[in-house]
């Protein structure tokens, strides 16, 4: 049996299917001077683009060699951190009971913003004791199953990569 190995390039994408980094390179400055994301945005623009480095991948067939650049690793890179989230979600759905589930989300006003950013630890441990409060007050008997999630309540859960 003769094996076939193309070693073609794949086309270049389309220009109307902008990547996040192709966004970030054309309005980033403007976005720059308003919030500070520098280094996310400058490892989205560069990912896989050299400034990480390169490496070689090649056939085992044939040895023919091709050139890859290297990814930034940035969890909030939408190229790199996808297969580690699809991971990590199917795991947490193994970890799932049979039972209905609800989504929360307890947020503070835009006004806090400053108090936050000088003081995290403090502000983050107040928004948590009070949020996990919240869903013990809707229970009716105080002993249900909140209760006893009570203790387990966090930021973010354990392995989280996004």
């Amino acid at each position: 049996m003769k094996i076939y190995h193309s070693h073609t390039p794949l086309p270049d994408k389309l220009e109307s299917s902008p990547t996040v980094g192709d966004i970030f390179k054309k309005h980033g400055k403007k976005f720059r001077e308003e919030h500070r994301q520098h280094k996310v945005m400058y490892d989205i623009e560069h990912c896989r683009c050299g400034e990480f480095g390169t490496h070689w991948e090649i056939c085992d067939a044939c040895g023919h060699m091709e050139k890859g650049y290297n990814s930034c690793r940035n969890r909030h890179c939408l190229g790199c951190n996808h297969i580690a989230q699809k991971r990590w979600v199917d795991a947490r759905i193994n970890d799932l009971l049979p039972v209905s589930y609800h989504h929360c989300v307890f947020t503070l006003p835009h006004e806090f913003n400053p108090i936050c950013q000088n003081n995290r630890r403090v502000m983050y441990d107040l928004l948590f004791e009070k949020s996990s409060e919240t869903p013990q007050q809707f229970s009716v008997t105080g002993n249900g199953i909140v209760k006893r999630i009570q203790g387990k309540i966090s930021r973010r859960p354990e392995g989280n990569p996004s």
